[in-house]
């Protein structure tokens, strides 16, 4: 018998304030690639539910660059070059894909040239509010989403290139069905890299869904309120 109940998959790893406090947010990631030197390529993924989200893609985009204390050194305003469906994979032959469920990612891409200081560098960018069909969250339409990343002092690494995710998880599955997903990643400079599972974090608010740069590297980036379904 085919199975007919799908789940819907959320991927964590996050103007005007009607609309731009909205539900939206279904994941994202950032990463870097050192290009020669100081130069950094800095790429932020986010994706948004495109159905039942009320928010467009910011326009630009503002990533917060810190030091090691989480004093601000300055914003990367990247401009939003677009969206594009991501489609669903189905492994399930009795899987009948639901009308609606649309999944879209934005690929921002900024350049930088950061040099070396002692501490590194810290990268972060905020968003509320999460998917209002997140099931597992106390209050999904409150909570924003943080997506951050470390560039290391050079004096330690030299020109290093953050690791960045393989894959996208399925958007749906049967109900029943077993999710072996794989969750790797790949180095550019073939560093050894060691996994480990942790809360997302949280970041902005319904109130303020769209900070111009978090006060500090680490206001409002606390672990988000999970509960067991």
């Amino acid at each position: 018998m085919c199975c007919r109940k799908v789940i819907l998959l959320l991927f964590f790893v996050f103007s005007f304030l009607g609309e731009a406090a909205a539900t939206h947010i279904v994941g994202g990631e950032i990463f870097y690639q050192c290009t020669g030197g100081n130069n950094y390529l800095i790429t932020l993924k986010v994706y948004r539910d495109c159905l039942n989200g009320e928010a467009p893609y910011d326009d630009p985009a503002t990533i917060s660059v810190y030091n090691s204390s989480g004093a601000w050194l300055m914003d990367l305003q990247v401009s939003l070059p677009g969206s594009t469906p991501v489609p669903p994979i189905i492994n399930n032959p009795c899987l009948q894909y639901p009308p609606n469920i649309c999944v879209e990612e934005a690929v921002y891409v900024a350049e930088a040239i950061l040099p070396s200081i002692p501490g590194g560098y810290h990268l972060a960018y905020q968003r509320c509010c999460r998917n209002g069909t997140i099931l597992n969250l106390s209050d999904p339409g409150n909570a924003g989403a943080t997506y951050y990343c470390f560039i290391p002092e050079q004096s330690v690494v030299t020109c290093n290139s953050s690791p960045y995710y393989n894959d996208f998880p399925p958007i749906v599955l049967c109900a029943g069905d077993p999710l072996n997903f794989d969750h790797s990643a790949t180095d550019p400079d073939g560093d050894v890299l060691v996994y480990e599972l942790c809360e997302p974090f949280t970041g902005a608010s319904a109130l303020d869904p769209l900070p111009v740069r978090p006060t500090s590297l680490w206001a409002g980036i606390i672990p988000i309120q999970v509960r067991t379904l």
